[in-house]
């Protein structure tokens, strides 16, 4: 909103600048007469002192030309009124009085207008400076952002590369837990066959311990028999 309002100040000041310059053209280029020297002269009815006196012209009152007849020229004032007046007494040039009038009021308005320019300059100044903080501190943001991105990208293939780690590893315990499986299922097996084994040994030995006993007790009572007799 700032920015809009300093826009159209400059823009107000600047036509202004130009409506004033044109108007100090279109007075210069106007035809104009005026008054000279320190007096004051008679604005009469006809061109020549036998006319009525219509009214008194002080010096630096501009006049326009109308008409011109020998000495006398026809000449119309600011306020409407027209007339004849002596040649002699006027002059194409503007006064000096009106011309430092008019520069003194030129100055005055030019003051003004670089009061403006100043106090535009520095609200635009300041404006400026807003500005610069502001795209500072959203340098900073960036950067901040930026970092915060880079951090997360990395974080982001860290993270991937645990995930694959973390497959590669599942797959490994996976054939770990078959390569368990078939040793248990071997263990099992081979346990089996030992206690198997151990059953026929053990029937065997009860066996055979059976009939070393029963030779025993025949051999035993053969003897017996012997001694009898």
């Amino acid at each position: 909103m700032k920015t809009k309002s300093s826009r159209k100040t400059i823009f107000i000041i600047l036509l202004n600048i130009m409506m004033t310059v044109f108007f100090l053209f279109t007075d210069l280029c106007a035809e104009k007469l005026f008054v000279s020297d320190s007096l004051i002269i008679q604005l009469r009815e006809g061109p020549g002192k036998d006319y009525e006196t219509i009214k008194t012209l002080r010096t630096d009152t501009s006049l326009e030309l109308i008409e011109e007849k020998d000495e006398y020229i026809k000449v119309r004032t600011a306020d409407g009124s027209e007339g004849w007046v002596a040649k002699r007494y006027t002059s194409p040039n503007t006064p000096k009085p009106i011309v430092i009038e008019k520069l003194n009021n030129e100055l005055n308005r030019m003051k003004k207008k670089n009061k403006k320019f100043k106090e535009t300059n520095s609200e635009l100044s300041s404006e400026l400076k807003t500005i610069r903080k502001d795209f500072s501190i959203a340098e900073k943001e960036l950067k901040k952002i930026k970092d915060k991105h880079t951090s997360l990208l990395n974080q982001s293939q860290n993270v991937l590369s645990l995930i694959s780690r973390s497959e590669k590893l599942k797959k490994e315990n996976d054939n770990l837990d078959k390569k368990v499986k078939k040793l248990e299922d071997e263990n099992q097996k081979a346990t089996d066959e030992t206690n198997r084994w151990i059953r026929r040994c053990f029937f065997g030995w009860i066996f055979a311990g059976a009939g070393v006993f029963i030779a025993g007790l025949f051999i035993g009572l053969a003897l017996r028999k012997k001694s009898y007799y």
